[in-house]
């Protein structure tokens, strides 16, 4: 099992994964959100962003960040495989 599995199999049965914890319809662009900012106009693309908390998936505007898609990475190549793969911990 390669590492970037490893680790989103690991996030998603760890009892440390609150994953009742649920997202709010449209506060995500998977759960509805506009796909293009009301404030800006811009179609945002996801990208790996980092935060103080590790490297995400998410998706920045000219207003600022817009979408964080997934859950935090550790590392900023294991968010970059989770992008390229399509394969990531949505949160």
């Amino acid at each position: 099992m390669n590492t970037l599995r490893r680790y989103v199999f690991r996030l998603a049965f760890s009892p440390f994964c609150f994953n009742f914890v649920s997202v709010l319809r449209g506060e995500t662009i998977s759960t509805g959100a506009p796909k293009t900012c009301p404030q800006c106009g811009v179609t945002p693309a996801l990208k790996v962003c980092k935060s103080a908390a590790g490297y995400y998936i998410g998706a920045w505007c000219r207003c600022g960040p817009y979408s964080r898609e997934s859950f935090y990475y550790p590392r900023k190549d294991l968010a970059e495989a989770a992008l390229r793969s399509g394969h990531w911990a949505p949160r």
